[in-house]
């Protein structure tokens, strides 16, 4: 669970992501699958979708 809070914190602060990747903000990270792949849902607007 800390380390599900810790990413979400880069994820949301990290300037240097902004460069690379669409705006983190709306999205919740719950997990990963080992090889570095994160998902996440999406917070605002409320979604049932899943993202990689």
């Amino acid at each position: 669970m800390e380390q599900i809070v810790e990413h979400n914190l880069r994820f949301w602060s990290d300037s240097s992501f902004a460069d690379l990747y669409m705006p983190f903000d709306a999205l919740f990270f719950f997990g990963d699958n080992g090889g570095g792949d994160q998902f996440a849902f999406v917070r605002t607007p409320c979604r049932a979708d899943i993202f990689v």
